[in-house]
C-alpha cells in the first residue's frame, strides 16, 4: 500500500507546543507507516532545530520575514516543494502559504489550533488578513479539524463557518511525552507542592493562580510556576505585593513531567484558552488539575471526572486548594487508576489516526 506525502506547515519552530505536538504527530505518522511526512517551517528563525523541538526531524524552511512576506522568489519556492506531497496540512494561515496552496494543486486538511489574536487585530492588515483567511476556510472541498469543541465554537464563529463542517481533533500525548521523567526532588519533605506550567503570557492567567493560592492559605504547602514569557516581571510584582516570596517561586524554564511526578496538585490558570495539554499530563502522573469555568478547550479535559475542579471563580478556586490538601489524591489509588485512564484518551495513536481518516477524502 503506498502511504500519503504530507507536509506539515507551522509558522516557527520556537512556538513551543504546537512544533512539539506537530514533531510528535509527524514521527509517529513516519514509524508507524501512516504516511511519509515531513515539516515545512514558514518563519526565519534563529534557533536550531535542537533549541526549536524539532531535534528528531530536519523541517523544510523558506524563511518568511513576517505575516506579510509576499516574495515571488519563496511563493514559488513553496509551490515547487508542495507539488512533491500528496497533501498540505496546515496549521497556520498565512496569506502567501494559502496562495502557494492553491497554486499547487494539492489537497489539504488545515488545523486550527486556537492562535485567533482576539483583540490583537489592529489596523488594515488585521482586518485583511482575517477575511482572506474567511474566504480561504470557506472552501466547500477543505476538510478543517479543530484540537477542542471551544476552539471549533471559537472559529465558527470568528470566520462564519458552519460546525457541522468543522471536525474536532484532540491533541495526544505520545510515548516519549509520556515517559517518566528523571526526578528533580523539587517536594520538599511533607509539604503539600502546587504546581502551575506554561508560558507566562496573559491568555494563561497566572495572576489567577498566584491569587487562589494565596486565599487558600494552606499551612506547609508552596506554589511552584515553571515556565518564561513576558508576563514574569508582572507576576513578580504580584507575589512581592503579598509578601509571598517565602511560598510562591518561579522556577523558570524546566522538564515539566519532573515537577509534575512530585506535585500534589497542579492549577491551570487560562482564560480563553484552546487547548491544555499540561492536564493531561498530569493526569497521566495521576495528579488532580484545577482550572476555571473559562478556562476554554481544557474544560472539555476535566469535565468528566473531576467537574467540581472547574471554578467559577478565585474564591472557589481557593477552596479546591484547601479541599485538595484535606483530601490529598495522590494518595488514593483509585483516582490515580480514573485520571490515568482519561489520560490515555488523549493519545498520539488517536490523534494520527483521525487525520488519516481526513486523508482519504
Amino acid at each position: 500500500m503506498d502511504h500519503h506525502r504530507v507536509l506539515h506547515v507551522i509558522w516557527s519552530a520556537n512556538l513551543g507546543g504546537i512544533t512539539r505536538l506537530v514533531s510528535n504527530l509527524c514521527e509517529y505518522q513516519r514509524m508507524n507507516h501512516l504516511a511519509k511526512s515531513d515539516i515545512l517551517v514558514c518563519k526565519k528563525d534563529s534557533s536550531s532545530n535542537n533549541e526549536s523541538g524539532l531535534d528528531r526531524i530536519k523541517p523544510h524552511r523558506i524563511d518568511l520575514l513576517s505575516g506579510a512576506d509576499f516574495s515571488p522568489w519563496k511563493i514559488n519556492k513553496c509551490i515547487r516543494l508542495m507539488k512533491q506531497y500528496d497533501i498540505i496540512h496546515l496549521h497556520i494561515f498565512h496569506p502567501l502559504i494559502s496562495f502557494a496552496v492553491l497554486r499547487s494543486g494539492r489537497r489539504v486538511v488545515f488545523t486550527e489550533h486556537g492562535n485567533f489574536g482576539i483583540g490583537r487585530y489592529t489596523g488594515l492588515r488585521g482586518t485583511v488578513n482575517r477575511l482572506l483567511k474567511t474566504r480561504f476556510l470557506q472552501r466547500s472541498d477543505l476538510p478543517i479539524t479543530c484540537n477542542s469543541m471551544f476552539t471549533a465554537r471559537t472559529l465558527s464563529r470568528i470566520n462564519h463557518i458552519p460546525q457541522h463542517k468543522i471536525n474536532v481533533v484532540y491533541n495526544g500525548l505520545s510515548d516519549s511525552t509520556t515517559a517518566l521523567a528523571t526526578k528533580n526532588t523539587w517536594r520538599k519533605e511533607g509539604e503539600f507542592l502546587v504546581v502551575s506550567i506554561g508560558r507566562l503570557a496573559q491568555v494563561k492567567r497566572f495572576d489567577r493562580v498566584i491569587e487562589a493560592f494565596i486565599q487558600a492559605n494552606v499551612s506547609n504547602s508552596r506554589l511552584l510556576i515553571m515556565g518564561d514569557g513576558p508576563e514574569m516581571t508582572y507576576l513578580k510584582h504580584l507575589v512581592a505585593k503579598h509578601q509571598a516570596e517565602s511560598s510562591i517561586e518561579f522556577v523558570g524554564p524546566g522538564n515539566g513531567l519532573a515537577l509534575l511526578q512530585e506535585a500534589n496538585l497542579c492549577i491551570i490558570g487560562s482564560q480563553g484558552e484552546a487547548f491544555g495539554l499540561v492536564a493531561i499530563e498530569a493526569y497521566q502522573k495521576g495528579k488532580r488539575v484545577l482550572v476555571f469555568e473559562d478556562g476554554g478547550g481544557v474544560t472539555e479535559i476535566i469535565q468528566p471526572i473531576d467537574p467540581e475542579a472547574i471554578c467559577l471563580d478565585i474564591p472557589m478556586m481557593a477552596e479546591q486548594i484547601r479541599s485538595s490538601h484535606e483530601n490529598d489524591r495522590t494518595k488514593d489509588p483509585q483516582w490515580k487508576d480514573q485520571a490515568v485512564k482519561r489520560a490515555t484518551e488523549f493519545s498520539i495513536q488517536k490523534m494520527a489516526e483521525a487525520f488519516n481518516r481526513l486523508y482519504q477524502f
